[in-house]
């Protein structure tokens, strides 16, 4: 799950054995000051811990070959023995020392110039030598005196695999424990992927509940759509509904294919203003006649589903409406694109798993007769048939139109046709 690392402005008091730490949460680093820093040296002093690491000067950006060689080392280790370990935050400009019987101690504001270059080579060296990325590194810059500042960086723990530092031929995991990076055991690597593993069946258990939930009843169909954050916390997402509504109506997907802003109808935007507080967090009212499903649970499971009722023509038999892909498409898409502003909202981390599907009750074909003329040979959907697009493991990192794209080749397998599903006009991607 990503760390949200915050740490107490004010100077903190000492324990009876006169070690200080500085705390998390209370205070975001966006909102630090001089007088934040200057509390950090301030006696008692803010000592290390396994959630901060001091750092007196990063010289990435030093002419001197071999002080950038270890500066490089030092920081990979650093930012994947955080990522192994609970997470946290290295301030680069605080000088540490050390203090008798005690964690390493804040002893002077160094600062470093250029920040900005400094956070675009920390960038550039976790993408090249961490296999496995963490979340999004954090960076705030905390002025301090002319041309100096202190670079605070945050790293969420890892949720779904190990930062393995790849650098000069040496592959090792780290992790820190106290104040240390140390290499990593074979006993505890095993035991980490394990607890992964078992994060990753979690998530697929809840997948299989969802499904069981939503297909149940007779003469309906479904199209539905669920994400699962692999780090669920009850805490992730508060029971804000203005500010989930406000995601929902900004979703990211009318960005991506700007020609549905005005017309799309079964998108999670359409349901939003019925949104209401549920036990688990918010979900789509009663009242909204029972068509739709909408919902964001506080550990950030995120379901939507459109349904479509059978029809029964005066002096025949019981029939189905046409569903057309357009339909399908649309909430695929805007299901996944939605999960993803949720996810960056509510800072969830990005591992997860998302599965989408059609559950067809009492006949309902697929056919021609869409608006979009998506020139689909007619093929039944059989009564009580499920289409189960494959779940897909996310990563941090990752396109929801990327996603769709698959997954619309996939229907084309499961509806055994011989050419790919014709993408609707509004998709701007080459039909392969």
């Amino acid at each position: 799950m990503l760390c949200v690392c915050r740490v107490r402005a004010q100077r903190p008091e000492s324990s009876a054995g006169g070690r200080v730490s500085v705390p998390f949460p209370s205070r975001a680093f966006s909102e630090w000051t001089r007088k934040d820093l200057d509390g950090l040296i301030a006696d008692p002093p803010a000592t290390e811990s396994a959630r901060l690491d001091f750092k007196a000067d990063c010289v990435l950006l030093s002419e001197d070959k071999e002080a950038k060689e270890k500066a490089r080392r030092d920081i990979l280790v650093d930012v994947a023995s955080l990522a192994n370990g609970i997470g946290g935050a290295l301030l680069i400009g605080v000088r540490e020392g050390p203090r008798k019987g005690a964690p390493p101690c804040a002893v002077k504001i160094h600062g470093v110039q250029q920040p900005e270059r400094l956070k675009q080579a920390i960038e550039s060296l976790v993408a090249t030598y961490l296999d496995v990325r963490p979340a999004a590194l954090e960076y705030h810059t905390i002025p301090y005196e002319d041309d100096r500042s202190v670079l605070a960086v945050l790293v969420p723990a890892n949720t779904y695999g190990l930062s393995m530092v790849t650098y000069n031929g040496v592959h090792q995991f780290r992790i820190r424990r106290g104040t240390d990076n140390r290499p990593m055991t074979a006993d505890e690597i095993e035991y980490r992927f394990g607890q992964f593993a078992k994060l990753h069946d979690s998530a697929e258990s809840e997948l299989r509940r969802i499904r069981t939930r939503l297909e149940t009843g007779t003469g309906i169909r479904i199209i539905w759509f669920a994400g699962v954050p692999l780090g669920r916390s009850r805490d992730h997402v508060p029971v804000d509904l203005q500010r989930i509504r406000g995601v929902l109506e900004k979703s990211s997907y009318f960005a991506a294919y700007p020609q549905r802003q005005r017309s799309s109808t079964i998108t999670p935007r359409v349901f939003a203003p019925h949104l209401s507080p549920s036990l688990r967090g918010v979900k789509l009212a009663r009242h909204h006649g029972g068509m739709a499903t909408l919902e964001l649970q506080r550990d950030g499971v995120f379901v939507f589903a459109r349904k479509r009722e059978n029809l029964k023509p005066k002096g025949e038999g019981p029939t189905a409406a046409p569903l057309s892909l357009w339909m399908v498409y649309e909430c695929l898409a805007s299901g996944l694109h939605a999960f993803a502003d949720i996810q960056r909202e509510f800072g969830i981390g990005g591992a997860s798993v998302v599965q989408s599907g059609l559950y067809g009750a009492s006949r309902a074909p697929i056919r021609r007769g869409s608006q979009l003329d998506l020139l689909l040979e007619d093929r039944p959907l059989r009564e009580g048939e499920r289409l189960h697009l494959d779940p897909v493991m996310l990563g941090d990192e990752w396109d929801p139109k990327a996603v769709f794209l698959d997954w619309a080749l996939q229907f084309a397998n499961a509806l055994e046709l011989e050419e790919p599903i014709a993408l609707p006009p509004w998709v701007d991607q080459p039909r392969t």
